[in-house]
């Protein structure tokens, strides 16, 4: 059964049918790992000072990209 349309662009929704696909299809060291990120992602919506360690890994890759140049 397609989902509907609507759901696929609320982040809310798709959280929650990720979730429940996981528990469904998934064995359990990728659903654990799926766990992991939505935890992550979440961490890094809500927490404005984790835009420090983005900072610190987009210096990083700019410094190795120049380094391979």
């Amino acid at each position: 059964m397609q989902e509907p349309q609507i759901f696929s662009n609320a982040p809310e929704f798709t959280l929650a049918f990720e979730i429940v696909y996981i528990t469904k299809e998934f064995t359990t060291y990728q659903m654990y790992w799926h766990y992991a990120w939505i935890v992550i992602t979440l961490v890094f919506m809500f927490v404005p000072k984790i835009g420090f360690f983005y900072e610190m890994m987009q210096l990083h890759q700019n410094f190795w990209s120049r380094q391979q140049e």
